[in-house]
Protein backbone atom coordinates (compact mmCIF):
# COMPACT_ATOMS: atom_id res chain seq x y z
CA UNK A 1 0.00 0.00 0.00
CA UNK A 2 1.27 3.46 -0.79
CA UNK A 3 0.25 6.69 0.82
CA UNK A 4 -0.32 8.00 4.34
CA UNK A 5 -3.03 6.74 6.63
CA UNK A 6 -5.05 8.21 9.45
CA UNK A 7 -5.85 11.50 7.69
CA UNK A 8 -9.35 12.88 8.15
CA UNK A 9 -11.38 15.45 6.24
CA UNK A 10 -14.75 17.03 6.85
CA UNK A 11 -17.79 15.15 5.65
CA UNK A 12 -18.65 17.95 3.24
CA UNK A 13 -15.16 17.98 1.73
CA UNK A 14 -15.11 14.22 1.33
CA UNK A 15 -18.55 14.31 -0.28
CA UNK A 16 -17.55 16.93 -2.84
CA UNK A 17 -14.31 15.18 -3.70
CA UNK A 18 -16.09 11.85 -4.11
CA UNK A 19 -18.54 13.52 -6.46
CA UNK A 20 -15.76 15.04 -8.55
CA UNK A 21 -14.14 11.62 -8.95
CA UNK A 22 -17.34 9.83 -9.81
CA UNK A 23 -17.34 7.66 -6.69
CA UNK A 24 -19.06 7.65 -3.34
CA UNK A 25 -22.46 7.61 -1.74
CA UNK A 26 -23.88 10.36 -3.92
CA UNK A 27 -27.47 9.23 -3.90
CA UNK A 28 -30.53 10.19 -5.89
CA UNK A 29 -33.80 10.34 -3.97
CA UNK A 30 -35.01 6.99 -2.75
CA UNK A 31 -36.22 4.96 -5.71
CA UNK A 32 -39.33 2.84 -5.80
CA UNK A 33 -39.41 -0.72 -7.07
CA UNK A 34 -39.12 -1.07 -10.81
CA UNK A 35 -35.55 0.08 -11.39
CA UNK A 36 -34.74 -3.00 -13.44
CA UNK A 37 -35.60 -2.29 -17.04
CA UNK A 38 -35.05 1.46 -16.85
CA UNK A 39 -31.56 2.58 -15.88
CA UNK A 40 -30.58 -0.92 -14.80
CA UNK A 41 -30.76 -4.06 -16.89
CA UNK A 42 -30.49 -7.65 -15.68
CA UNK A 43 -28.98 -9.50 -18.63
CA UNK A 44 -27.54 -12.90 -19.44
CA UNK A 45 -23.79 -12.72 -18.95
CA UNK A 46 -23.25 -15.08 -21.91
CA UNK A 47 -25.84 -13.96 -24.49
CA UNK A 48 -25.26 -16.85 -26.87
CA UNK A 49 -24.71 -19.59 -24.32
CA UNK A 50 -27.24 -22.05 -22.91
CA UNK A 51 -28.95 -21.54 -19.57
CA UNK A 52 -29.95 -24.36 -17.26
CA UNK A 53 -32.88 -22.46 -15.79
CA UNK A 54 -34.11 -22.43 -12.19
CA UNK A 55 -34.87 -26.16 -12.15
CA UNK A 56 -31.54 -27.30 -13.59
CA UNK A 57 -28.99 -24.83 -12.26
CA UNK A 58 -27.36 -24.85 -8.83
CA UNK A 59 -28.49 -21.26 -8.65
CA UNK A 60 -27.94 -17.85 -10.20
CA UNK A 61 -24.88 -15.60 -10.11
CA UNK A 62 -25.21 -11.84 -10.68
CA UNK A 63 -21.97 -10.22 -11.85
CA UNK A 64 -21.57 -6.52 -10.94
CA UNK A 65 -18.99 -4.46 -12.79
CA UNK A 66 -16.99 -1.52 -11.46
CA UNK A 67 -17.99 2.11 -11.87
CA UNK A 68 -16.65 4.31 -14.64
CA UNK A 69 -15.80 7.96 -13.98
CA UNK A 70 -17.29 9.24 -17.24
CA UNK A 71 -20.40 8.43 -19.29
CA UNK A 72 -18.31 6.82 -22.04
CA UNK A 73 -16.34 4.60 -19.69
CA UNK A 74 -16.43 0.95 -20.70
CA UNK A 75 -17.66 -1.36 -17.93
CA UNK A 76 -15.35 -4.09 -16.69
CA UNK A 77 -15.25 -7.19 -18.84
CA UNK A 78 -16.60 -10.38 -17.34
CA UNK A 79 -13.79 -11.92 -15.26
CA UNK A 80 -12.60 -15.39 -16.16
CA UNK A 81 -13.42 -16.90 -12.77
CA UNK A 82 -17.13 -16.45 -13.53
CA UNK A 83 -16.63 -18.96 -16.36
CA UNK A 84 -15.80 -21.55 -13.68
CA UNK A 85 -19.10 -20.89 -11.93
CA UNK A 86 -20.97 -21.31 -15.19
CA UNK A 87 -19.12 -24.54 -16.01
CA UNK A 88 -20.00 -25.88 -12.58
CA UNK A 89 -23.74 -25.49 -12.98
CA UNK A 90 -24.60 -21.85 -12.22
CA UNK A 91 -26.62 -19.57 -14.49
CA UNK A 92 -24.78 -16.26 -14.74
CA UNK A 93 -26.39 -12.84 -15.15
CA UNK A 94 -24.96 -9.35 -15.37
CA UNK A 95 -26.43 -6.17 -13.89
CA UNK A 96 -25.77 -3.30 -16.30
CA UNK A 97 -25.93 0.07 -14.55
CA UNK A 98 -26.45 3.35 -16.34
CA UNK A 99 -23.65 5.77 -15.45
CA UNK A 100 -26.01 8.64 -14.67
CA UNK A 101 -27.81 6.69 -11.93
CA UNK A 102 -24.97 4.56 -10.64
CA UNK A 103 -24.68 5.54 -6.98
CA UNK A 104 -24.57 3.46 -3.83
CA UNK A 105 -28.18 3.99 -2.88
CA UNK A 106 -29.87 3.52 -6.25
CA UNK A 107 -27.55 0.80 -7.53
CA UNK A 108 -27.86 -1.29 -4.39
CA UNK A 109 -31.64 -0.93 -4.59
CA UNK A 110 -31.55 -2.12 -8.18
CA UNK A 111 -29.36 -5.07 -7.28
CA UNK A 112 -31.66 -6.00 -4.42
CA UNK A 113 -34.54 -5.89 -6.89
CA UNK A 114 -32.59 -8.10 -9.31
CA UNK A 115 -32.09 -10.69 -6.57
CA UNK A 116 -35.83 -10.68 -5.95
CA UNK A 117 -36.55 -11.20 -9.64
CA UNK A 118 -34.33 -14.27 -9.79
CA UNK A 119 -35.87 -15.66 -6.60
CA UNK A 120 -39.33 -15.17 -8.09
CA UNK A 121 -38.20 -17.04 -11.20
CA UNK A 122 -37.45 -19.99 -8.95
CA UNK A 123 -33.69 -19.90 -8.39
CA UNK A 124 -33.12 -21.48 -4.99
CA UNK A 125 -29.68 -19.93 -4.53
CA UNK A 126 -28.34 -16.51 -5.55
CA UNK A 127 -24.68 -15.47 -5.47
CA UNK A 128 -23.43 -11.92 -6.03
CA UNK A 129 -20.00 -11.37 -7.57
CA UNK A 130 -18.52 -7.94 -8.06
CA UNK A 131 -15.41 -5.91 -8.77
CA UNK A 132 -14.62 -2.58 -7.07
CA UNK A 133 -17.88 -0.57 -6.94
CA UNK A 134 -19.75 -3.70 -7.96
CA UNK A 135 -18.22 -5.55 -5.00
CA UNK A 136 -19.28 -2.75 -2.66
CA UNK A 137 -22.94 -2.74 -3.69
CA UNK A 138 -22.94 -6.54 -3.53
CA UNK A 139 -21.89 -6.37 0.11
CA UNK A 140 -24.53 -3.71 0.76
CA UNK A 141 -27.26 -5.97 -0.60
CA UNK A 142 -25.99 -8.83 1.55
CA UNK A 143 -26.81 -6.77 4.65
CA UNK A 144 -30.46 -6.32 3.65
CA UNK A 145 -32.85 -8.19 5.92
CA UNK A 146 -33.71 -10.59 4.49
CA UNK A 147 -30.89 -10.46 1.95
CA UNK A 148 -31.94 -13.51 -0.12
CA UNK A 149 -28.24 -13.75 -1.01
CA UNK A 150 -26.38 -16.98 -0.30
CA UNK A 151 -22.84 -15.73 -0.96
CA UNK A 152 -20.85 -12.69 -2.10
CA UNK A 153 -17.58 -12.76 -4.01
CA UNK A 154 -16.12 -9.27 -3.53
CA UNK A 155 -12.88 -8.38 -5.31
CA UNK A 156 -11.11 -5.11 -4.42
CA UNK A 157 -14.22 -3.32 -3.06
CA UNK A 158 -14.03 0.46 -3.48
CA UNK A 159 -16.46 3.37 -3.68
CA UNK A 160 -14.57 6.52 -2.69
CA UNK A 161 -11.72 7.40 -5.06
CA UNK A 162 -8.07 6.45 -5.07
CA UNK A 163 -4.67 7.58 -3.84
CA UNK A 164 -2.97 9.94 -4.61
CA UNK A 165 -5.74 11.85 -6.41
CA UNK A 166 -8.02 11.93 -3.40
CA UNK A 167 -7.69 11.74 0.38
CA UNK A 168 -11.25 10.45 0.43
CA UNK A 169 -9.92 7.03 -0.59
CA UNK A 170 -9.53 6.37 3.15
CA UNK A 171 -13.28 5.89 3.28
CA UNK A 172 -12.80 2.70 1.28
CA UNK A 173 -11.80 1.30 4.66
CA UNK A 174 -13.74 3.33 7.23
CA UNK A 175 -17.09 2.96 5.43
CA UNK A 176 -16.55 -0.64 4.37
CA UNK A 177 -16.42 -1.88 7.96
CA UNK A 178 -19.99 -0.85 8.89
CA UNK A 179 -21.24 -2.61 5.74
CA UNK A 180 -19.43 -5.81 6.73
CA UNK A 181 -20.77 -5.49 10.27
CA UNK A 182 -24.34 -5.75 9.00
CA UNK A 183 -23.85 -9.00 7.05
CA UNK A 184 -25.66 -11.97 8.54
CA UNK A 185 -26.31 -15.38 7.06
CA UNK A 186 -24.45 -14.68 3.79
CA UNK A 187 -21.10 -16.22 2.98
CA UNK A 188 -18.50 -13.60 2.13
CA UNK A 189 -15.39 -14.16 0.04
CA UNK A 190 -13.19 -11.06 -0.01
CA UNK A 191 -10.10 -10.54 -2.18
CA UNK A 192 -7.68 -7.68 -1.55
CA UNK A 193 -4.61 -7.03 -3.70
CA UNK A 194 -1.14 -5.57 -3.44
CA UNK A 195 -0.56 -2.03 -4.75
CA UNK A 196 -4.25 -1.23 -5.06
CA UNK A 197 -4.54 2.59 -5.02
CA UNK A 198 -8.10 2.33 -3.72
CA UNK A 199 -7.00 0.36 -0.65
CA UNK A 200 -5.87 2.34 2.42
CA UNK A 201 -4.32 -0.79 3.90
CA UNK A 202 -5.07 -3.07 6.85
CA UNK A 203 -8.52 -3.91 5.49
CA UNK A 204 -7.87 -7.62 5.50
CA UNK A 205 -7.11 -7.83 9.20
CA UNK A 206 -10.04 -5.63 10.20
CA UNK A 207 -12.49 -7.41 7.91
CA UNK A 208 -11.36 -10.75 9.34
CA UNK A 209 -12.06 -9.51 12.86
CA UNK A 210 -15.49 -8.12 11.97
CA UNK A 211 -16.75 -11.15 10.08
CA UNK A 212 -15.27 -13.52 12.66
CA UNK A 213 -16.92 -11.67 15.53
CA UNK A 214 -20.28 -11.83 13.76
CA UNK A 215 -19.78 -15.52 12.97
CA UNK A 216 -20.17 -14.98 9.24
CA UNK A 217 -18.94 -17.87 7.09
CA UNK A 218 -16.15 -16.11 5.24
CA UNK A 219 -12.80 -16.40 3.52
CA UNK A 220 -10.48 -13.43 3.09
CA UNK A 221 -7.64 -13.72 0.60
CA UNK A 222 -5.40 -10.82 1.54
CA UNK A 223 -2.76 -9.68 -0.98
CA UNK A 224 -2.01 -13.04 -2.60
CA UNK A 225 1.47 -13.33 -4.10
CA UNK A 226 1.71 -12.37 -7.76
CA UNK A 227 -1.71 -10.67 -7.88
CA UNK A 228 -1.08 -6.94 -8.17
CA UNK A 229 -3.30 -3.91 -8.70
CA UNK A 230 -6.95 -2.95 -8.42
CA UNK A 231 -8.01 -5.08 -11.39
CA UNK A 232 -6.07 -8.25 -10.55
CA UNK A 233 -9.24 -10.35 -10.36
CA UNK A 234 -10.01 -9.68 -14.03
CA UNK A 235 -6.97 -11.62 -15.26
CA UNK A 236 -6.96 -15.23 -16.35
CA UNK A 237 -4.11 -15.88 -13.92
CA UNK A 238 -6.46 -15.03 -11.05
CA UNK A 239 -9.09 -17.43 -12.34
CA UNK A 240 -6.61 -20.27 -12.80
CA UNK A 241 -5.34 -19.73 -9.26
CA UNK A 242 -8.61 -19.08 -7.42
CA UNK A 243 -11.46 -20.22 -9.68
CA UNK A 244 -11.69 -23.75 -8.21
CA UNK A 245 -11.59 -22.32 -4.70
CA UNK A 246 -14.40 -19.83 -5.50
CA UNK A 247 -16.55 -22.64 -6.91
CA UNK A 248 -16.09 -24.65 -3.72
CA UNK A 249 -16.82 -21.66 -1.49
CA UNK A 250 -20.21 -20.82 -3.01
CA UNK A 251 -21.36 -24.43 -3.38
CA UNK A 252 -24.63 -24.56 -1.40
CA UNK A 253 -23.90 -28.13 -0.33
CA UNK A 254 -20.60 -27.16 1.28
CA UNK A 255 -20.53 -27.09 5.07
CA UNK A 256 -19.61 -23.78 6.70
CA UNK A 257 -15.86 -23.08 6.74
CA UNK A 258 -15.32 -26.11 4.53
CA UNK A 259 -12.93 -24.65 1.97
CA UNK A 260 -9.72 -22.71 1.58
CA UNK A 261 -7.44 -21.36 -1.15
CA UNK A 262 -4.11 -22.60 0.17
CA UNK A 263 -3.32 -25.00 -2.67
CA UNK A 264 -2.39 -23.70 -6.11
CA UNK A 265 -4.47 -25.83 -8.51
CA UNK A 266 -2.11 -25.40 -11.49
CA UNK A 267 0.01 -28.53 -12.02
CA UNK A 268 2.06 -30.08 -14.82
CA UNK A 269 -1.09 -31.96 -15.79
CA UNK A 270 -3.28 -28.89 -16.39
CA UNK A 271 -0.93 -26.14 -17.57
CA UNK A 272 -3.16 -23.22 -18.66
CA UNK A 273 -0.97 -21.97 -21.53
CA UNK A 274 -0.40 -23.69 -24.87
CA UNK A 275 2.92 -25.53 -25.26
CA UNK A 276 4.47 -27.25 -28.29
CA UNK A 277 3.11 -30.78 -28.74
CA UNK A 278 6.56 -32.35 -28.78
CA UNK A 279 7.52 -30.90 -25.40
CA UNK A 280 7.85 -33.75 -22.89
CA UNK A 281 6.04 -32.12 -19.98
CA UNK A 282 5.99 -35.30 -17.89
CA UNK A 283 9.75 -35.71 -18.18
CA UNK A 284 10.38 -32.10 -17.22
CA UNK A 285 8.01 -32.34 -14.28
CA UNK A 286 9.96 -35.36 -13.00
CA UNK A 287 13.31 -33.58 -13.22
CA UNK A 288 14.88 -33.76 -9.74
CA UNK A 289 14.58 -30.38 -8.04
CA UNK A 290 17.87 -28.72 -7.15
CA UNK A 291 18.29 -25.74 -4.86
CA UNK A 292 19.54 -22.46 -6.30
CA UNK A 293 23.20 -21.59 -6.08
CA UNK A 294 22.51 -18.25 -4.34
CA UNK A 295 25.21 -16.61 -6.40
CA UNK A 296 27.99 -18.95 -5.40
CA UNK A 297 27.49 -22.11 -7.45
CA UNK A 298 29.18 -23.25 -10.61
CA UNK A 299 27.68 -22.81 -14.06
CA UNK A 300 26.78 -26.50 -14.13
CA UNK A 301 25.02 -26.22 -10.77
CA UNK A 302 23.05 -23.20 -11.94
CA UNK A 303 21.99 -24.99 -15.13
CA UNK A 304 20.93 -28.05 -13.13
CA UNK A 305 18.92 -25.95 -10.66
CA UNK A 306 17.06 -24.29 -13.53
CA UNK A 307 15.97 -27.51 -15.25
CA UNK A 308 12.26 -28.27 -15.17
CA UNK A 309 8.98 -26.62 -16.01
CA UNK A 310 8.17 -23.34 -14.27
CA UNK A 311 4.93 -21.37 -14.00
CA UNK A 312 3.84 -17.96 -12.74
CA UNK A 313 2.42 -14.61 -13.80
CA UNK A 314 3.63 -11.05 -14.18
CA UNK A 315 2.04 -8.12 -12.37
CA UNK A 316 -0.09 -7.36 -15.44
CA UNK A 317 -1.74 -10.78 -15.13
CA UNK A 318 0.17 -12.40 -17.98
CA UNK A 319 0.73 -16.09 -17.23
CA UNK A 320 4.04 -17.56 -18.35
CA UNK A 321 5.66 -20.97 -18.51
CA UNK A 322 9.40 -21.49 -18.87
CA UNK A 323 10.35 -25.10 -19.69
CA UNK A 324 14.12 -25.50 -19.44
CA UNK A 325 16.06 -28.50 -20.78
CA UNK A 326 19.81 -28.96 -20.58
CA UNK A 327 21.67 -29.53 -23.86
CA UNK A 328 25.39 -29.58 -23.11
CA UNK A 329 27.71 -27.90 -20.63
CA UNK A 330 26.36 -24.53 -19.62
CA UNK A 331 24.06 -24.25 -22.65
CA UNK A 332 20.33 -24.83 -22.20
CA UNK A 333 17.35 -25.14 -24.48
CA UNK A 334 13.95 -23.85 -23.39
CA UNK A 335 10.39 -23.11 -24.40
CA UNK A 336 8.93 -19.80 -23.25
CA UNK A 337 5.13 -19.66 -23.42
CA UNK A 338 2.60 -17.04 -22.42
CA UNK A 339 -1.15 -17.05 -22.05
CA UNK A 340 -4.10 -14.78 -22.61
CA UNK A 341 -4.27 -11.84 -20.24
CA UNK A 342 -7.81 -10.45 -20.50
CA UNK A 343 -10.85 -11.23 -22.64
CA UNK A 344 -10.89 -10.17 -26.28
CA UNK A 345 -7.14 -10.59 -26.49
CA UNK A 346 -5.07 -13.10 -28.42
CA UNK A 347 -4.65 -16.55 -26.91
CA UNK A 348 -0.91 -16.23 -26.25
CA UNK A 349 1.84 -18.28 -27.83
CA UNK A 350 5.24 -19.88 -27.38
CA UNK A 351 8.79 -19.63 -28.70
CA UNK A 352 11.85 -21.82 -28.42
CA UNK A 353 14.83 -20.20 -26.74
CA UNK A 354 18.53 -20.99 -26.36
CA UNK A 355 20.56 -19.65 -23.46
CA UNK A 356 23.75 -19.84 -21.45
CA UNK A 357 24.67 -19.51 -17.80
CA UNK A 358 25.98 -16.08 -16.87
CA UNK A 359 26.74 -15.11 -13.26
CA UNK A 360 24.51 -17.74 -11.63
CA UNK A 361 21.60 -17.08 -13.99
CA UNK A 362 20.40 -18.62 -17.23
CA UNK A 363 20.28 -15.86 -19.84
CA UNK A 364 18.36 -16.06 -23.11
CA UNK A 365 19.65 -13.15 -25.17
CA UNK A 366 18.98 -13.71 -28.84
CA UNK A 367 18.74 -10.95 -31.51
CA UNK A 368 15.42 -9.14 -32.07
CA UNK A 369 13.61 -10.94 -29.27
CA UNK A 370 12.98 -10.16 -25.62
CA UNK A 371 15.77 -11.04 -23.23
CA UNK A 372 14.98 -13.50 -20.44
CA UNK A 373 17.06 -13.85 -17.28
CA UNK A 374 16.16 -16.84 -15.09
CA UNK A 375 17.84 -16.99 -11.67
CA UNK A 376 17.39 -20.06 -9.44
CA UNK A 377 16.68 -19.20 -5.81
CA UNK A 378 17.81 -21.05 -2.68
CA UNK A 379 14.15 -21.71 -1.80
CA UNK A 380 13.65 -23.72 -5.01
CA UNK A 381 11.80 -21.04 -6.97
CA UNK A 382 12.99 -19.16 -10.05
CA UNK A 383 13.21 -15.38 -10.50
CA UNK A 384 12.41 -14.35 -14.06
CA UNK A 385 13.22 -10.99 -15.61
CA UNK A 386 11.81 -10.08 -19.03
CA UNK A 387 13.43 -7.23 -20.97
CA UNK A 388 12.07 -5.90 -24.26
CA UNK A 389 14.34 -6.39 -27.26
CA UNK A 390 14.97 -2.64 -27.46
CA UNK A 391 15.43 -2.32 -23.69
CA UNK A 392 12.42 -0.04 -23.36
CA UNK A 393 10.54 -2.12 -20.79
CA UNK A 394 11.17 -4.75 -18.14
CA UNK A 395 9.04 -6.98 -15.96
CA UNK A 396 9.88 -9.32 -13.10
CA UNK A 397 8.15 -12.24 -11.44
CA UNK A 398 8.90 -15.40 -9.48
CA UNK A 399 8.03 -18.79 -10.94
CA UNK A 400 7.45 -22.05 -9.13
CA UNK A 401 8.24 -25.52 -10.36
CA UNK A 402 5.33 -27.59 -11.63
CA UNK A 403 5.09 -31.24 -10.71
Amino acid sequence: MSGPTGITRSTVGAFLLALSLGFGAVAHPAAAAGLIGSYFKLQRAYPDGPMKGPAGAKGAVIWNHGRGVAPAAKPDMLPFYVDDLRTNGWDVFRLERDWSHDDLTTSSQALHEAVGILRQKGYSHVVLAGQSYGAWISLMVADNKPSNVDAVIATAPAAFGKYPESWVYQRNASELYPVLSQVQGTRVMLFLFQNDPYDPGQRGQTAEAILGTHKVDHLIVNQPAGMVGHGAANYRAFANRFGPCIVRFVDPSRPARGTDCATDPVTAGNIPVQLPRDLDVAKLANTPAQGGSSGGGSEAETAQAALGIWYGSFANGREVVLAIQKLAGDTVDAVYAWGQDVRDEDDGGSVRRHGTVVNSAVVFDEPSIAKLTATPRPDGQLDLRWTAADGSATAKTTLHRLK
